[in-house]
């Protein structure tokens, strides 16, 4: 299942319309139907915000979550982060998951990079929010 028919699904379990579910986020009921139709996809905040809202953990609605969560825990242990600059922590840390997945930073061009570095940060909160959330 992709993350549109997890939430219509995990919704409609918790005895929520798509227009209470909006309420509890924020958002139009147009905008969780297009969620729910894969019109449009969640980013990480807002899949967090959901999850907490249906009292799930967030890997219930995208399981890609949970594989990136123990690449971080990982690539944290193998790094002393402590003797880096935060420009190089974030370097170091990006040609770790690049490595993890059998990819080179030089395979990137530099707007690639930096799509990626976005994406790396935004599952870093995603994360962070996650642990704080518990």
């Amino acid at each position: 299942m992709n993350i549109g028919e997890n939430i219509r699904r995990i919704r409609k379990s918790k005895g929520l319309t798509m227009k209470q579910l909006g309420e509890k986020i924020n958002m139009s009921e147009q905008a969780i139907s297009q969620y729910e139709r894969n019109l449009r996809t969640p980013n990480t905040k807002l899949l967090f915000k959901i999850a907490n809202v249906l009292e799930i953990p967030p890997e219930s609605l995208d399981p890609s979550i949970k594989e990136m969560a123990n690449v971080l825990e990982k690539f944290d242990n193998e790094i002393n982060f402590n003797s880096l600059k935060e420009d190089e922590k974030i370097i170091s840390a990006i040609e770790i998951l690049l490595n993890h997945k059998g990819y080179k930073i030089s395979d990137f061009t530099e707007e690639e990079y930096q799509q990626i570095e976005k994406l790396v940060l935004e599952i870093i909160d995603l994360v962070a929010y996650k642990l704080n959330h518990q």
